[in-house]
């Protein structure tokens, strides 16, 4: 059980000294992404951008997915498949068309 309010999920980790949340850093262990395929859907911005910059930095193969490409995407090296509307069911066909061998991670 979770609560909605990060404020308050925050404050209860810090009373509880609970380090899986605090130190973060300890714990997570990018390692296991290296070579792993990663379809990240609308990563032009926000979080997915950011789901990306990590996936491109810790050696994973990352596919994004976006309406419109950035400068700042292409900066990141990662493939780009452009025009993707998640909001249209038909998207899903377009990115499985332009996928040449399955991938192990969707975000």
């Amino acid at each position: 059980f979770s609560t909605a309010d990060q404020q308050a999920r925050h404050a209860a980790a810090v009373r509880r000294d609970d380090a899986r949340v605090l130190r973060i850093e300890e714990r997570y262990n990018p390692a296991g992404l290296k070579g792993r395929r990663a379809l990240v859907l609308g990563a032009s911005r926000g979080l997915g951008f950011a789901l990306a910059q990590e996936l491109v930095a810790a050696g994973a193969e990352t596919i994004c997915t976006v309406r419109s490409p950035s400068p700042e995407l292409a900066a990141l090296g990662c493939a780009v498949i452009a025009d993707v509307d998640v909001r249209d069911n038909a998207c899903g066909d377009k990115i499985a068309d332009q996928l040449d061998k399955p991938v192990d991670i969707v975000i």
